[in-house]
């Protein structure tokens, strides 16, 4: 039999690094080395490594993840130095993950309580690394670089906080421990009850109380210094006598410290030898204290080298950056024109700018004076980031700002090509100024006030993916109110298509006590609670709505009613009904005006197809799907998801009590609950019979 012929290992050598580069992992391009002397000079020269854990540890044995993790760290920093000081290929690709991934292969970064596996070998990874890294990435890397560096726990934010409330609690308890000093009659201080009957046996009347305690107090007092002399008198007496082996006491005046001066003379040679074992001991003693104050000393200062600093390059030639740098300190070079002019993609995250000025240094960076061919940008979990102005950004196609929780002032100024803009979870944005006239997709769950709102490009918007609506409020004068920014949007993005909203109720408890406003004005500018949908513009071109809906512990089925009334042209709709465990329990809670909202005829010519998730046979639901379909002539199918979220539920529900007008409930999807029992838990409305 013919042996096989080795066609691969005659190829040229560019072509074998391009096949090289095909392979997830450097270990594995590294393994190619086996397969033929051919091999052995090509894998220092491949232009992409990769460094990564990949997926979530195999096993949770502390000990396995971290050599295994270290080994990475110690691979990815000796190749890198190989590289930059040969004299090879540059290399197009560089990546190093240290950060597990989930199953769906997504880098598993939470940014309260850094991540949902445990990353042990976070404080392997130091400063000098991520330097190291960052300055190849500079000078050596051509068209990407991915790093993702775990965080040690007890520096995320949220362990942070909680990391001081602890501490506050813990002083708290100190100080109940000592006893806190209390004002008592006569101008003494007594130290807090501890449940002693100060009064006596017999109770006394209000008017004689203060007479025992100012007594009380001066006994305590006259027993406190007198216990004070005492102890000062023994401590006296031990100065003048020593403890001799045999239980005599004698007068110090014989004895001296060792080292050519006088000592006590022993008995015995055992009771010398007894002696000078307790001296020993204690000695020990002292120099295990001293051991145990170096470990701690040394644990102190471990943990502060756990805190990453880094700072971004003042220029670079890759096209995608991707940075999730794992609550590291990091510092904005002052960029100059043109430093990062072959930038096209930058995704930084989970980082804390390090100077007051980082916030505009970073807007400078990623305008078009230094990135001029940058499309999409992704900003996430960056602390201390105030300001974010992104001038002349003329080649931006996709913005994404998401969890900023420091951002008060945003401006986008110049930016003719962006199509897509998502802010979400920027809670606190006070201000903002936005010039997108291309503008197609736009998500902003929380939009600052229309009084400091500047927005051109609203007119071109198809799409709102998420705009959050308060359904209730408390209005003042001149729309300053929560909802004036997104009603602003909603009156302006007239062109939208699609639209996904969440229509916040306030808690029951809130309402009870608001709801004696009068009409008129009073002092502060409040008026009575406004119902949001009472103003809301009518959106006749959306032909697509998500509503989900936050009950809060109220009846959701008049303000679903209105909203849906204001897209005549609706086709698709889709209501997901969050907290559903119960209706209304103040009795004449504005939630459910008008009271015959179930009789107002809504014309929905057009509406196709319903979704109803988290369903309960709540009688305002009923009433609702009542609404729908009798509102809907066109109607081809609704779908209705049981809310199963009740441990221990495994009742079937009786869909007969749902109405069915002109058409039917079938149940289409069945699951076994984890007692064994087969139930439906979705329904499909069909017309006909």
């Amino acid at each position: 039999m013919a042996s096989a012929v080795d066609l691969i290992s005659g190829l040229p050598d560019d072509l074998l690094l391009r096949i090289l580069a095909f392979l997830p992992a450097a270990s594995e391009v590294a393994r190619t080395t086996a397969l033929s002397s051919r091999w052995r000079h090509l894998w220092p020269l491949a232009v992409a490594l990769r460094f990564n854990i990949n997926s979530k540890p195999k096993t949770y044995k502390k000990a396995e993840d971290v050599d295994a993790a270290r080994k990475l760290i110690a691979d990815a920093s000796a190749a890198v130095t190989t590289r930059a000081a040969a004299a090879g290929p540059d290399v197009e690709d560089l990546e190093v993950s240290l950060v597990y991934r989930t199953l769906f292969g997504y880098i598993d970064c939470d940014p309260y309580d850094g991540f949902s596996f445990g990353h042990h070998h976070a404080a392997d990874v130091t400063s000098a690394h991520v330097a190291a890294w960052l300055s190849f990435a500079a000078g050596r890397v051509t068209r990407s670089f991915t790093m993702a560096l775990p965080s040690v726990e007890e520096h995320g934010p949220h362990a942070i906080a909680m990391a001081a409330a602890a501490e506050a609690l813990e002083e708290e308890d100190a100080e109940l421990e000592e006893g806190e000093a209390v004002d008592v009659p006569g101008g003494e201080q007594e130290e807090e009850d501890d449940g002693h009957d100060w009064w006596g046996e017999e109770e006394e009347e209000e008017g004689e109380v203060i007479e025992p305690v100012a007594q009380f107090v001066d006994e305590e007092e006259e027993e406190r210094v007198l216990f004070a002399e005492e102890e000062e008198d023994d401590l006296k007496e031990e100065e003048a006598i020593v403890d001799v082996p045999g239980g005599q006491e004698e007068e110090d005046d014989d004895w001296q410290e060792p080292g050519g001066r006088e000592q006590h003379e022993f008995v015995n040679e055992e009771e010398k030898d007894e002696f000078e074992n307790e001296q020993d001991e204690f000695v020990n003693e002292e120099e295990e204290d001293d051991e145990f104050e170096n470990e701690q000393d040394e644990f102190v200062d471990e943990e502060e080298e756990r805190i990453l600093f880094a700072e971004l390059p003042s220029s670079m030639r890759v096209a995608a950056m991707n940075l999730i740098l794992g609550q590291a300190i990091l510092k904005i070079p002052d960029a100059g024109t043109g430093a990062f002019r072959t930038l096209t993609e930058v995704r930084l995250s989970y980082a804390r700018l390090k100077d007051d000025n980082d916030d505009h240094r970073l807007g400078h960076l990623l305008s078009s004076s230094c990135s001029p061919m940058l499309r999409k940008l992704k900003l996430s979990y960056i602390f201390n980031l105030a300001t974010l102005r992104l001038a002349a950004t003329r080649a931006l196609e996709e913005l994404q700002l998401l969890s900023l929780h420091d951002l008060r002032s945003l401006t986008v100024e110049e930016a003719p090509n962006l199509r897509v803009l998502r802010i979400d979870g920027c809670y606190y944005v006070s201000e903002a100024s936005i010039a997108a006239p291309a503008l197609e997709v736009l998500e902003w769950d929380y939009p600052c006030n229309v009084k400091r709102l500047q927005f051109d490009g609203t007119a071109s918007v198809r799409r709102i993916d998420m705009l959050n609506l308060y359904s209730h409020h408390q209005r003042f004068v001149d729309d300053d109110d929560d909802n004036s920014g997104a009603m602003w949007l909603l009156r302006n993005c007239t062109s939208a298509r699609r639209l996904v909203m969440s229509v916040m109720f306030p808690h029951w408890h809130w309402l009870q006590d608001n709801q004696n406003y009068d009409r008129a004005e009073d002092e502060t500018g409040a008026q009575d609670l406004q119902d949001a949908m009472e103003v809301m513009p009518e959106l006749p071109k959306v032909n697509n709505l998500t509503v989900n809906i936050w009950a809060g512990g109220h009846t959701i089925g008049a303000t679903v009613t209105k909203l849906i009334a204001k897209c005549a042209e609706i086709e698709y709709l889709s209501i997901k009904i969050t907290s559903p465990n119960q209706e209304c329990l103040y009795e004449d809670c504005i939630c459910d005006h008008p009271k015959d909202w179930e009789f107002q005829k809504i014309y929905l010519q057009n509406l196709r197809y319903i979704k109803i998730r988290d369903f309960l046979l709540l009688d305002s639901h009923k009433r609702l799907i009542w609404v729908l379909l009798v509102s809907s002539p066109s109607l081809e199918r609704m779908i209705v998801a049981i809310w199963t979220c009740c441990e221990g539920d495994d009742e079937e529900v009786d869909f007969d009590e749902v109405p069915c007008y002109c058409g039917h409930w079938e149940p289409f999807v069945w699951e076994c609950s984890e007692l064994g029992f087969i139930r439906p838990i979705k329904y499909e409305w069909m017309p006909g019979i």
